[in-house]
């Protein structure tokens, strides 16, 4: 319950509209949207810098896909997060809105996400690397996957 129109979105300013993929539906308020899938449910996006960069990656067709859950702040340094179908997109003041996914996501859990001594991710996933491999930048480090290395942790910077 968001509390209507004298909740967090405020008013509606768009009709529901149900052309996402899966078989998803939106509608946009004053301060967000709410994005129902079958899988995921009706889920709160709220205006801000992990909606915008969201919606730069381009929104449920991204390889985050549909939000799980809501936006949450109080993590480290103030920072919030909000869990996607394929990860999150993690926000703090100073790396602005970053997303997390796939390998490297599940090697930055098992040190403890925003907490380790990576902190906070600065960058996006870049796969430009020989082989397929992938890094991502971190505020103290980085990770990088290999199809046929797997995970290694560094504490610097590619």
């Amino acid at each position: 319950n968001t509390g209507f129109e004298q909740g967090t979105l405020g008013y509606p300013t768009s009709a529901q509209t149900c052309d996402l993929t899966n078989g998803g539906c939106y509608q946009n308020f004053q301060n967000g949207a709410i994005i129902w899938s079958p899988t995921t449910g009706a889920q709160v996006s709220p205006n801000g810098p992990i909606r915008t960069k969201w919606g730069s990656m381009g929104y449920e067709l991204s390889e985050l896909g549909y939000p799980t859950g809501g936006v949450v702040c109080g993590i480290r340094d103030g920072g919030c997060y909000q869990n996607f179908q394929g990860g999150a997109m993690l926000w703090s003041q100073s790396t602005g809105a970053q997303p997390s996914t796939g390998p490297i996501r599940a090697k930055y859990a098992t040190l403890g996400y925003e907490n380790s001594f990576l902190g906070y991710p600065i960058a996006a996933t870049s796969c430009t690397l020989a082989g397929g491999a992938c890094y991502q930048n971190y505020q103290g480090g980085s990770i990088t996957w290999s199809p046929t290395t797997g995970t290694s942790v560094s504490t610097t910077r590619r």
